[in-house]
């Protein structure tokens, strides 16, 4: 009997970690780097895949999902503003890449999921109809756990600079064995680096909470990690797969404790390498999301236009000025937050109404999109007159 295929499209430093080689003896795997924005998909189309699985799908035109006549699956991995316990939680960097994301609206995906469901209220509101939550998964037939005595570094992080990072980091740089890769390292050597560290930490970009599958994947090589407070779920639990930090202070602590206290190290990753390898197989997960679609378990994704629904009429409301997250969210997105936590919204609209905020979306705008430095001029002035 045939294998059905199935074909990758990702940026393999980000993402291969997800599948990798995991389906290979059930499945025709094609894998190809993801071009992005004007790249070649030509074999992909030749491939003739049974399902199309993209990472970063918002990406993909749909001159190329129209000639593939398999399943196409968009799986978003990037963090968006999200709503827990009924508060929302966001920066202007998830804010921004929400913002990015929503093109994916026209995009003629079958199915898209996202892997934060505490965001799926907000695809709801937006009138983006996503399939449902996808947790990202680990290719376990690599990242598994080396039997390894002879640890070289007491603290490890794989991970670009960021300030957030930055300050969290720097006091404990200096103060210990502390290795830090931004980029570059992937595969055999990255679990060559997480089986050689005593410590691995886990820090999000910005500072909001986050959930980074970096956290599984460390954890899948019976690492022993040191994370900032990451979602609320019931796979990965704080205290017994992975030990929680707060702050500098409280991170350069913990590092000292656990550095004398091998065995409590050793018991938390035990722990922590027993939940990942039960949950967050790709081989397990991928064959399950597959079947599930075929059973047709999830509703289909149907594109259309750029717009929003009016939750209510906010020009008769007294919250009238909360238009939450208008403008960077895309210009035809307007709709109102109807709940009670308005003081959210306010300190949103607050920056957002600032001249400086305006003006540096603007300017980035600009430069990552050429074209409209010929409106600049026009959009600077109107910034700098209050009209825009």
């Amino acid at each position: 009997m045939n294998k059905k295929r199935i074909a990758f499209v990702s940026q393999s430093i980000y993402f291969k970690s997800m599948y990798g080689d995991s389906l290979k003896d059930d499945y025709d795997i094609f894998d190809l780097e993801h071009p992005l924005t004007d790249g070649d998909y030509t074999e992909l189309i030749k491939f003739d895949a049974d399902y199309n699985i993209f990472f970063r799908g918002e990406y993909v035109p749909n001159e190329v999902l129209n000639q593939l006549k398999g399943c196409k699956i968009a799986l978003s991995s990037e963090p968006f503003p999200r709503c827990i316990n009924g508060k929302w939680e966001f920066t202007l960097d998830s804010v921004a890449r929400y913002a990015e994301f929503r093109q994916i609206r026209n995009k003629n995906f079958d199915y898209i999921f996202h892997y934060d469901k505490h965001s799926l209220k907000l695809f709801k509101k937006d009138n983006i109809n996503i399939s449902g939550e996808f947790l990202l998964p680990v290719d376990l037939t690599l990242y598994n756990s080396e039997l390894n005595n002879k640890k070289k570094h007491n603290v490890f992080f794989i991970g670009r600079a960021t300030k957030h990072r930055d300050e969290l980091f720097d006091f404990c740089k200096v103060r210990t064995d502390f290795l830090h890769i931004a980029h570059g390292v992937q595969g055999k050597e990255l679990v060559k680096c997480l089986n050689d560290s005593k410590i691995c930490l886990n820090a999000h970009a910005e500072d909001e909470i986050s959930w980074e599958p970096r956290m599984q994947m460390m954890i899948a090589c019976g690492a022993f990690v040191l994370s900032e407070k990451i979602l609320p779920n019931t796979y990965l639990i704080p205290g017994k797969h992975f030990i929680q930090y707060n702050g500098t202070e409280d991170l350069y602590n913990k590092i000292k404790y656990y550095l004398n206290h091998e065995n409590e190290r050793i018991k938390i990753s035990n722990e922590g390498y027993k939940a990942v390898h039960k949950q967050f197989s790709a081989y397990k997960n991928f064959s399950k999301l597959i079947n599930d679609i075929d059973n047709k378990k999830y509703d289909k994704f149907i594109s259309g236009e750029d717009i929003a629904p009016n939750y209510y009429n906010y020009k008769e409301s007294k919250y009238k000025h909360l238009k939450w997250l208008n403008k960077i969210l895309g210009k035809q997105l307007k709709y109102i937050e109807k709940n009670d936590n308005k003081e959210d919204c306010i300190k949103v609209l607050n920056i957002k109404n600032s001249k400086s905020f305006k003006l540096g979306d603007l300017f980035f705008r600009s430069i990552k999109k050429p074209y409209k430095l010929i409106t600049f001029p026009y959009n600077f002035i109107k910034i700098l007159l209050d009209k825009y």
